[in-house]
């Protein structure tokens, strides 16, 4: 936190610059109470301060350099991150429940046990990010087939241009189920004990993944490149795969072997 203090003076110290819109007045408040709540903080520089436990819920940290910073089960609730650099910072156990972090970079961020409930998560880079043990369903981007009435799509679950990228990175026990995850890029990720029910994988890059354990009941993996997947474990009943014209379901209790040996 003093470091958090200290930065931030110093930034106030020096002037307002271009790159720079932290509110003079906010940063008295966050010294004197230790809080930030629904602060102006966007574009401040926050490399690798250490927010942990800090409350900054509704705090407007849009285009603020947070790269390698320390929020360890910080309140962001309702916070604005959008184009935020959050690369390599610790999220561990933080809350983001409605939290917007459109087109924020959090390459190689920990997630671990993140609240994630309504966070915008529309075209964020998450190249080698840990979401392991995470509830994805209902994100805001994300399209939940469970729940059609709930918030569409999420478009930055792909490998489009702008999109999230998902490859190394760890989503070890996290729950996609029913996700839309169409032409994800899943390369060499973590999915070990996955719950992937009903998700939708068709055409998703799956290449040099571990997906040891996971359970994909009902999912589907039309043309999905499964080169060099660890499928051991899984559970695959009600899976539909297609290559070429050739399309099939997995009969109930399949394993990789029993559903895909002689495709």
């Amino acid at each position: 936190m003093k470091r958090l203090l200290t930065g931030l003076a110093l930034a106030v110290f020096l002037g307002p610059t271009p790159s720079m819109a932290v509110d003079p007045a906010h940063v008295a408040q966050f010294h004197s109470t230790g809080s930030c709540a629904n602060c102006d903080l966007s574009k401040a520089a926050l490399k690798r301060v250490s927010l942990n436990n800090a409350n900054l819920s509704g705090t407007n940290l849009s285009g603020a350099n947070l790269n390698n910073a320390s929020l360890q089960g910080a309140n962001l609730r309702g916070a604005n991150l959008q184009s935020a650099d959050l690369r390599s910072v610790n999220l561990t156990g933080a809350n983001l429940k409605g939290a917007n972090l459109q087109g924020a970079n959090l390459q190689g961020a920990n997630l671990t046990g993140a609240n994630l409930t309504g966070t915008n998560l529309k075209g964020v880079h998450m190249y080698s990010a840990n979401l392991s043990f995470l509830d994805l369903r209902g994100i805001v981007g994300m399209r939940n087939y469970a729940d059609p009435n709930g918030i569409a799509r999420l478009d930055g679950m792909n490998a489009l241009p702008n999109g999230a990228r998902l490859e190394n990175a760890s989503l070890e026990g996290a729950n996609l189920s029913g996700v839309d995850m169409i032409g994800a890029n899943l390369k060499r990720a973590n999915l070990r004990g996955a719950i992937l029910k009903g998700t939708d994988l068709r055409g998703a890059d799956l290449k040099g993944a571990d997906l040891s354990g996971a359970d994909l009941t009902g999912a589907m993996l039309n043309f999905a490149v499964l080169m060099s997947v660890n499928l051991s474990g899984v559970q695959l009943s009600g899976a539909t795969f297609q290559l070429e014209d050739e399309i099939w379901v997995c009969p109930a209790g399949s394993t990789a072997k029993s559903c895909l040996s002689n495709r």
